[in-house]
């Protein structure tokens, strides 16, 4: 079993938006809030809720949907020339990587492009709030942000200094916005980090629970076509189950399959959750992670009452796949328009983010992942 190192900052708070401004005015009085413009009228009621408490809101939402470093640039520029004292990230993950960056950044003024490359680590940065739309974000509790370079689109892994991360604020009710299928492929994406995380050779015992319970909350609302939960109770179970999967990976560390769906986000510019939901069950019928005895119990996490008997006999990738037609999820890369190049330039921009943290692993192995899926 692997050894247990436990420093997981910052603070959650689960409940109503409304208390957002009760939190935030003890972190500055001058907000830079970066949402997602989708979110419409939320992000008014945010606003409000912050000005009635004095603060100035200043909002930033003109994001590009690949979220790429050419929207850094600019929200670079709005958080040093309105002297912003706080960041507020709200909506997906991308929109949230790029808060993250940007409270990084804003202090000690550096360039982007040294950020990328790794030549410089800030020391200090912003106090940042984070207000999750979905939850599923295995960086939630890692002092990291995924960045995509806006001209080669090569990501990279970039650090954040820790006293940034002040808070995560998760109000449920969010995904009351989100269409029905894709609240699915966001449990898909949960499910992923999820079961990487607990097929991990660094997985360890206080990680395994974290992670499997995030498997079981999240197949247990897989399981039908009519979800069993509906409404607030529904979309609570998803964010416990994002929550768990999150503390799982801060403990173990981000796996290269979970690195894959970002990297062939940010390049093809297609949305990481269908592309999870491709590569969840691809990930399982490789060998990529060959633990059969973890894969048992897996496949156990899987089967739970009530589900229907024909679920109860298959392997956890048949489970997947399941859940793919239960639902009319994507099941091939092709599906998304994405192309055999594409795979392989995927597989060579991973490989470049993951070759330093696993000395083991070659290119070729991550491409055969991909090409499985097409």
């Amino acid at each position: 079993m692997a050894d247990l190192k436990m420093n997981i900052p910052p603070e959650v708070i689960i409940g109503s938006i409304n208390r957002l401004g009760d939190e935030a005015v003890f972190l500055g009085s001058r907000v830079l809030l970066i949402a997602d413009s989708a979110l419409g009228e939320s992000i008014d009621n945010v606003k409000n809720i912050l000005e009635s408490r004095g603060m100035r809101v200043l909002l930033f939402s003109d994001i590009q949907p690949e979220t790429t470093t050419f929207s850094l640039s600019d929200s670079l520029s709005m958080a040093r020339g309105s002297h912003a004292n706080v960041i507020i990230g709200m909506g997906g993950v991308k929109t949230l990587h790029l808060a993250r960056a940007t409270a990084a950044l804003a202090v000690e003024k550096i360039f982007v492009e040294d950020y990328l490359q790794g030549s410089v680590r800030p020391v200090k940065g912003l106090p940042y709030i984070e207000v999750p739309s979905s939850g599923r974000d295995p960086f939630m509790f890692r002092s990291e942000c995924f960045l995509t370079e806006h001209r080669e689109r090569f990501s990279r892994i970039c650090p954040m200094p820790e006293e940034s991360l002040q808070l995560v604020f998760i109000d449920p009710l969010f995904l009351d916005s989100y269409s029905g299928r894709y609240l699915y492929m966001t449990m898909m994406d949960i499910l992923l980090h999820s079961v990487e995380g607990f097929l991990s050779p660094r997985a360890s015992f206080f990680s395994d629970v974290q992670t499997s319970q995030a498997i079981s909350l999240v197949s247990a609302q897989l399981g039908f076509r009519k979800n069993p939960h509906a409404g607030l109770e529904r979309y609570s179970r998803v964010y416990e189950a994002s929550l768990f999967s999150a503390y799982g990976t801060a403990l173990n560390g981000w796996g290269a399959a979970t690195v894959l769906s970002y990297v062939m986000s940010g390049y093809t510019g297609k949305p990481k959750s269908a592309i999870s939901s491709v590569m969840l069950p691809v990930l399982l019928e490789t060998s990529f992670y060959p633990r059969d005895e973890k894969k048992a119990s897996l496949a156990v996490l899987c089967h739970h009452d009530p589900m229907p008997e024909d679920l109860k006999t298959l392997r956890p990738e048949e489970v997947m796949r399941r859940f793919q037609g239960l639902h009319e999820l994507p099941s091939r890369f092709s599906e998304l328009g994405i192309t055999a190049q594409q795979l392989s330039e995927t597989a060579s921009l991973a490989y470049s983010v993951l070759e330093p943290h696993m000395p083991t692993l070659t290119q070729e192995s991550l491409f055969a992942i991909l090409q499985a899926g097409f």
